[in-house]
């Protein structure tokens, strides 16, 4: 008996609240909302070139129910068509009606920011501008990246006025997030919409990759030092002609290295030989190495006439 009381109060309770809801979205409610503006392109030959706002910002009077329906709509959006439009002229927004602005048309407009945007026209050029994934990344304890992030497409050609592709020289990707990496990474991203109403580009996946691997150390003993740009009318020696060199990186990477893929050097143009005679060699390392340390960490020259 007592279940049977149990479910007449909840289905009660239920009843009750769907009938308050129908009540209370049924009254007038007014909000804020955003909404993104998207410019479509006129011909082939003509771009934006003033700065135009990526969204419209605006207050909206309608019932409940119709506000909960654009505010839960993700893909709204306000198109203005240019080709409505004579070149250099101002495009009123505030005058725009509810279906121009892609909402329901018994919404009433109470404000709307921007106002008026201005319609200017250029013509248009083309640019090659870099790709860059926007990476945050951790890696499981013991792991780490072991050669360099490609990208592919690396380049994409943008499409705008002179001084707005005069702007940009790189695009990102959307930002993309990996918690504890142990294994290689091939992920599909897309391009951040930058200035999305002043440029035109296509909107193609972009793949990026990247190898993991187990972190090791391992050293390479008596690497040759070798001198760089030596001076004319002097002998230079440096002693010790040799190193050991500590590198840090994937155990594959570094099982497949020999003293040949490490080379250290002393550039004699950066030294002045009539002073200095305890140098830091250089070291360079393949990618995805690490240099721990070298042994030892500095060498003596020698100079003689």
């Amino acid at each position: 008996m007592k279940k049977n009381q149990i479910f007449i109060a909840i289905a009660f309770l239920f009843l009750s609240a769907i009938l308050w809801s129908a009540v209370t979205f049924s009254g007038e409610f007014v909000i804020n909302i955003r909404l993104p503006l998207q410019i479509s392109s006129t011909t082939a030959d003509l771009s934006v070139d003033e700065d135009i706002p990526s969204e419209v910002r605006m207050k909206i009077k309608s019932s409940g129910w119709n506000l909960l329906r654009t505010k839960l709509d993700r893909n709204k959006k306000v198109i203005v068509d240019l080709s409505q439009y004579q070149n250099n002229s101002v495009i009123q927004l505030s005058k725009f009606n509810p279906e121009q602005f892609d909402l329901l048309p018994n919404i009433e407009i109470l404000d709307v920011k921007p106002e008026t945007i201005l319609l200017t026209l250029k013509r248009s050029y083309e640019k090659k501008i870099k790709v860059i994934p926007k990476l945050k990344l951790t890696f499981k304890n013991g792991y780490t990246s072991v050669s360099q992030i490609f990208v592919s497409p690396s380049e994409i050609i943008i499409k705008g006025s002179s001084k707005n592709i005069a702007k940009i020289d790189s695009i990102f990707t959307n930002e993309i997030i990996l918690y504890n990496l142990s294994e290689d990474v091939e992920i599909t991203t897309s391009l951040q919409d930058t200035m999305i109403n002043t440029l035109i580009y296509e909107k193609i996946p972009i793949k990026v990759s990247f190898k993991v691997e187990q972190i090791a150390d391992k050293e390479f003993e008596s690497i040759p030092v070798g001198l760089i740009n030596p001076p004319e009318g002097k002998h230079v020696v440096v002693i010790p002609n040799i190193i050991d060199v500590k590198l840090r990186g994937g155990i594959k990477i570094l099982t497949e290295l020999t003293n040949d893929s490490i080379k250290a050097f002393v550039d004699l143009n950066n030294i002045n030989l009539d002073s200095t005679n305890i140098v830091k060699p250089s070291v360079v390392i393949p990618i995805g190495t690490e240099l721990v340390e070298t042994t030892p960490a500095t060498v003596n020259l020698i100079i003689r006439k």
